[in-house]
C-alpha cells in the first residue's frame, strides 16, 4: 500500500480529510492494480473463521451481529451508501447464521454523533433492529428508539487480566443480550 501511494505521489501520511471511503478506494486501486484478492489472501491465511467452523459453534453460546459491510464510518457517506451498507450486513448475517442472528447491530468504531448518528439508527429501525452496540461509556439507556448497548472494547492498552476475563466468559454476553430482549419485548 505504502508502495501505491508513492507511485500516485500520494504523501504517506494519511490525513484527517482522507475518509474511510477515500481509504478503501485507494486499497481496491491497489489490490487491482497488484491482481489480488482479499477473499483469496484472507482465506488462505486463516484470518477468520470459516462458516463451517462458524457454524460447528453453539447458537447458544455465540451470537452472530450485523457489524457493517464495509467497515466504514457512517458519518462518512451518503444516505444511501449508509442505507446500503448497513442493510447488506443485516441481510448477509439473517441469511447466512440464521440460528445464530440477533436483532442488534454493531457500530464499527462505535462512537455516537462522531462515527454514526441518528440518520443510521434510523435506518437499523426501519430494518427491525431492536437494540445497537456502541463504545459510548456510561449507563445504558432502553428508552431510546432503539435501546443503545454500550459494549467494552478491546484494545491494545486492555490489561491482561481483563482480556482473559472476557474470553473465559463469552456466554455471559450473549446471555445478557438475550435477557435483555426478552425485557424489551
Amino acid at each position: 500500500f505504502k508502495e501505491f501511494l508513492q507511485k500516485k505521489s500520494i504523501k504517506q501520511e494519511i490525513t484527517i480529510s482522507l475518509n474511510n471511503f477515500d481509504i478503501n478506494k485507494m486499497i481496491d486501486m491497489f489490490f487491482a492494480e497488484k491482481k489480488l484478492s482479499i477473499k483469496e489472501i484472507s482465506n488462505s491465511s486463516n484470518l477468520y473463521l470459516s462458516e463451517k467452523e462458524i457454524k460447528l459453534m453453539s447458537p447458544n453460546l455465540l451470537t452472530i451481529l450485523p457489524h457493517s459491510h464495509r467497515h466504514y464510518k457512517t458519518v462518512d457517506l451518503t444516505y444511501t451508501q449508509r442505507k446500503e451498507d448497513i442493510e447488506k450486513s443485516i441481510t448477509y448475517c439473517k441469511k447466512k447464521f440464521s440460528a445464530y442472528y440477533q436483532p442488534l447491530f454493531s457500530f464499527p468504531f462505535g462512537s455516537p454523533g462522531i462515527t454514526f448518528n441518528d440518520i443510521d439508527i434510523d435506518i437499523l429501525k426501519e430494518n427491525k433492529i431492536e437494540f445497537y452496540l456502541s463504545a459510548a461509556g456510561g449507563i445504558n439507556n432502553l428508552n431510546k428508539k432503539i435501546p443503545e448497548i454500550k459494549r467494552k472494547s478491546m484494545l491494545s492498552t486492555t490489561s491482561m487480566h481483563t482480556f482473559k476475563y472476557f474470553l473465559e466468559r463469552p456466554q455471559l454476553a450473549s446471555q445478557k443480550l438475550r435477557q435483555l430482549m426478552k425485557l424489551n419485548r
